[in-house]
């Protein structure tokens, strides 16, 4: 970012995060790579990067595949979100995200300096020392629609939460798409593209081939074994869970574990009493709204008379580890694993 620009940002009064947060989230040099920061790359050049990667990955859920694909224009090639809005594939040099999860994977992709602003976040963004330094534009539900068009950005990265968004500053001329990944798998063809739109195209493949591999090769060692049975819950009164078609529901698949809201009706549906009896759990997960173990244990009797109750295998799972659609969302399946019980025997 100028010097010109931040100083317009700060002046016309958007908040400058003074951080005192501390993530320590393993880097991508977990993988062999070392992607360096391109402060000296041109900004909103062209980039001959238009082809997708090679890397095959495990496919998501039924109805989870990536919002964002590309789309051949006679000589051009465009980037379209689920929602119909549209840009041209190609380097932007300053990028407003909105979106925690995109946010994450550029600057883990090392783009991040060409980032000028986000949004506040209570949970701190990864790598807390950098993001804390940018510029916010609000929360993001409530985003200064003034101040991000005062701050003219070559691009914008909207969060899901607030898609209407990005029709409001596609129509005033700044390009803008909805940022949603639906499953692991789109999260890394999203961190493709993402690559694509900050000149890290290269490096941006190369993540997805090797992430691409890891989560096959977890499915390869889980052949022949039988599946734990478990359930990811975010409210206890009533419990409600997430089903498959959800980003948490797919780390239960990549797991290996069965997830017993599948049966259900509904994306996050009610598990009722009588159901968490006969489905009998190995474990209960819970995010969100969830605090502690005894909300869920003090829910209903009936989570006593499981084996997740009478095992003690219920844990609350930070909700960045299943909601924030990030690169570094692939580590932390690998955290997640470490808390599985043991089979039944």
């Amino acid at each position: 970012m100028t010097r010109k620009k931040r100083a317009a940002l700060l002046a016309l009064g958007i908040i400058v995060a003074t951080g005192g947060f501390s993530l320590a989230l393993p880097s991508l040099a977990r993988w062999g790579l070392s992607p360096e920061a391109r402060s000296g790359a041109s900004p909103g050049g062209s980039s001959p990067e238009q082809g997708g990667g090679s890397a095959v990955v495990p496919s998501g859920p039924a109805g989870a595949d990536s919002s964002w694909r590309r789309v051949q224009e006679g000589q051009d090639v465009h980037i379209v979100d689920s929602l119909g809005n549209r840009v041209p594939l190609r380097s932007y040099g300053e990028i407003i995200v909105l979106a925690a999860g995109a946010v994450e994977t550029i600057f883990a992709l090392g783009g991040g300096d060409r980032i000028i602003a986000t949004v506040e976040s209570r949970i701190p963004i990864a790598p807390a020392e950098e993001t804390a330094r940018l510029p916010t534009v609000g929360t993001v539900s409530r985003v200064s629609l003034e101040h991000l068009l005062m701050a003219d950005p070559d691009l914008v990265i909207v969060d899901p939460m607030n898609p209407d968004l990005a029709g409001r500053l596609s129509s005033r001329g700044i390009p803008a798409l909805v940022y949603n990944p639906a499953s692991v798998k789109s999260i890394l063809e999203h961190t493709e593209i993402l690559g694509d739109l900050t000149e890290a195209g290269p490096e941006a493949r190369e993540v997805v081939k090797i992430l691409g591999s890891l989560l096959e090769q977890r499915q390869r060692d889980r052949e022949g074994q039988t599946p734990l049975r478990g359930l990811f819950i975010y409210t206890a009164h009533p419990m409600q869970a997430f089903a498959s078609t959800s980003l948490a529901g797919d780390i239960l698949r990549l797991l290996g574990v069965e997830n017993l809201a599948d049966p259900l009706t509904g994306a996050r549906p009610i598990v009722s009493p009588e159901y968490l009896l006969t489905a009998d759990p190995d474990f209960i997960w819970g995010a969100m709204s969830l605090q502690s173990v005894d909300d869920i244990l003090l829910a209903d009797q009936a989570v006593t008379m499981t084996r997740a109750g009478r095992e003690n295998n219920i844990a609350i799972i930070p909700s960045t580890m299943i909601m924030r659609a990030s690169v570094h969302l692939l580590e932390e399946i690998e955290g997640l694993a470490k808390k599985l019980p043991s089979p039944r025997p």
